[in-house]
């Protein structure tokens, strides 16, 4: 007998939620509090709920998450099929992927090509008490599996783990050390170091800068460790000595800390003439909390991202940024998945895709 099929109304059951709640979080729209957000997708991956609305978010106004499943499913041309007992493409991730976040957009290419394949694409939440115990979702099943997408799954021990089990694997970036351990899988990321020290140099030399600073975690993953690089290299190159007391490097969680942000920003001597955010979100919470302080982006302190994010153009100012190319990075992600099944043996690969700089009102002084 064919197992029943996971709807919407079966999450909202299980969670004491309206369907409404449900479908929000699922398709990414509406207003729904983080700690919800986490339940519910949560709860999809326990159940093994196809969530084809992260994968491919085409969803309109009044079309059903099933019925968009329905509708994409039958637009696929029929190709050759993969092998009934290893169909599946399994993504594991460790934090919500939402409209903000760089992995939406990739899967809704990823889910649309490998379903062409006949790959079906298999979400699974990893939860801390996995990665402590090393331990694989209640719903994934290794038989059904050909190959296993990680998206910044950042844990050394569990990705580790992953490369054990005998299927390909591919990582959409990375703990910051997986090129030192040579893991056999296949690592792909936007390339960091080179076009993010390009931009910076550019503004030193536009501005005649001497103050620079790094905010975020510089170990936080390979992608921030290859910025942190780029960021020193741009000083080193530009002939500036590097002060690391005009740069806030600490522990993921505390930069949403609003008062710890504030103390440490307090702190300083003097702040940067420029600050180089790991990323687009980090970038808008800076500005925030600097506002707060009556210091302004661009007029006191000029600030730059990374990601390109819908956030960094709706912000104000606009952020100046870099544009990781998602689309390509999901049609390099597919080419990567597809070949390694095909060619199991061949040498791992680590890919760089070539980023491109954006240039918004964060960087631009009158």
């Amino acid at each position: 007998m064919a197992k029943a099929k996971i709807l919407v109304q079966d999450i909202a059951d299980a969670l004491n939620l309206s369907r409404t709640t449900v479908s929000k979080v699922l398709n990414n729209s509406g207003s729904v509090s983080p700690q919800t957000r986490e339940r519910v997708l949560h709860k999809a991956a326990e159940l093994n709920y196809k969530c084809y609305s992260l994968i491919q978010p085409v969803l309109t106004e009044n079309l059903d998450l099933e019925e968009a499943f329905t509708a994409q499913s039958t637009d696929a041309p029929e190709e050759e099929s993969a092998p009934s007992q290893q169909s599946q493409i399994a993504v594991f991730f460790s934090k919500g992927i939402d409209k903000q976040h760089i992995g939406f957009n990739l899967l809704s290419v990823l889910g649309q090509e490998l379903s062409r394949k006949n790959y079906s694409i298999s979400m699974y939440f990893i939860q801390e008490a996995e990665f402590q115990s090393l331990l694989l979702p209640p719903t994934f099943h290794l038989e059904q599996t050909a190959s296993i997408f990680c998206i910044e799954l950042l844990d050394k021990s569990y990705s580790r783990m992953l490369c054990s089990l005998g299927k390909p694997i591919l990582f959409f970036d990375a703990y910051a050390g997986i090129l030192e351990d040579s893991l056999p899988a296949d690592v792909l990321t936007a390339e960091s170091q080179f076009r993010l020290t390009g931009l910076i140099k550019n503004l030193i030399q536009k501005y005649h800068l001497q103050k620079i600073g790094f905010f975020g975690s510089s170990l936080h993953c390979l992608s921030f460790f290859e910025r942190w690089l780029g960021f020193r290299a741009a000083i080193l190159s530009c002939g500036l000595e590097y002060d690391e007391t005009y740069s806030i490097i600490a522990n993921d969680d505390l930069y949403w800390d609003d008062r710890w942000l504030l103390t440490q920003l307090k702190r300083m001597d003097s702040l940067p003439e420029l600050f180089v955010c790991a990323n687009d979100a980090l970038a808008c919470q800076l500005m925030r909390i600097l506002a707060s302080l009556n210091i302004h982006c661009p007029r006191d302190i000029l600030i730059t991202g990374f990601d390109n994010c819908p956030i960094a153009s709706t912000n104000q100012p606009g952020i100046t940024t870099i544009d990781p190319h998602s689309s390509d990075l999901a049609w390099e992600a597919t080419s990567l998945i597809l070949s390694r099944l095909e060619e199991p043996k061949q040498p791992y690969r680590n890919i760089r895709l070539q980023s491109s700089v954006i240039e918004r009102e964060s960087t631009l002084r009158r």
